[in-house]
């Protein structure tokens, strides 16, 4: 039986690691991002988000009027809800979970948590649609864990939430925390800043019966990078172009690589076919 799609304004979202870095003898800070990951949303949609302001503003009064005014942008508070259970890659990158057999494991402390630049993507009533980019961004908190029963042959659960926390750009030339442009396609490449080579699936995980098919997308950085497919074990399954044929039953690792400058980069896809 066909799966319904869900209909959303909302599309999904992407993430790019980041770092930042200060020259001494310049005096710059320089903020320089990984390879796109993109949240998998494609199957079930992200549900919402809420990006709240954060700041204040400084006044300074005398004989009742106001002789200095300043703004601190405080960046943006950013609540993002995805409608399937939490990406496990997610929870490892922003919220320093630990990857163990079959899942991942919340740490009892951890270090600063690490940045990201965040892109959120909308339909909009043009069709054009819409993408919020914030180049700043960190994890905030531990995700919400929650659920309930459905009944009769409904399935209605409700799903956790991550709390994300954006705080604009403390560093680097760029000190936007929030842009707004058009268009609603998936970005493999941030707005702004340098990029370090890499690919990345659209999954890492998937089941097949023998003789299905699959599509895998490998995003790279810099954007259009020629992949190479190989496949651990052909008897189990093959790829070529992407397309995952499942072959017979076992397990394999689907790999899609890149070369930049000479190094080659890689990720894989854990694939299990049963009969």
């Amino acid at each position: 039986m066909a799966k319904a799609a869900m209909k959303r304004t909302l599309r999904g979202a992407t993430y790019f690691p980041a770092t930042a870095e200060f020259n001494e003898n310049t005096g710059e800070t320089t903020v320089t991002y990984g390879a796109a990951r993109q949240l998998n949303s494609y199957k079930s949609g992200t549900r919402s988000y809420t990006c709240d302001p954060v700041g204040e503003t400084k006044e300074v009064w005398a004989d009742g009027i106001k002789i200095y005014s300043e703004t601190v942008n405080g960046g943006y508070e950013i609540n993002l809800e995805i409608v399937s259970l939490l990406d496990k890659q997610l929870l490892i990158d922003w919220l320093n979970y630990i990857a163990v057999e079959g899942g991942v494991a919340e740490p009892t402390s951890s270090p600063e948590l690490p940045y990201f630049g965040l892109a959120i993507y909308e339909d909009t009533s043009d069709g054009v649609g819409q993408t919020l980019w914030f180049p700043w961004v960190q994890g905030n908190g531990r995700p919400s864990e929650s659920g309930k029963t459905a009944e009769g042959t409904s399935f209605d659960p409700t799903f956790p939430t991550v709390p994300l926390k954006a705080t604009g750009t403390p560093d680097g030339d760029d000190h936007f925390c929030l842009y707004k442009l058009d268009g609603k396609n998936r970005l493999t490449a941030p707005p702004s800043g340098t990029q370090v080579p890499g690919v990345e699936l659209s999954t890492h995980y998937i089941e097949l019966v023998e003789d299905d098919t699959f599509t895998l997308t490998a995003f790279t950085a810099p954007a259009g990078q020629t992949v190479t497919w190989t496949s651990g074990s052909s008897s189990v399954a093959t790829v070529s172009g992407g397309v995952v044929t499942a072959e017979g039953a076992g397990n394999t690792i689907i790999t899609a690589s890149i070369t930049v400058d000479g190094v080659t980069y890689t990720d894989t896809c854990t694939v299990i076919v049963t009969a």
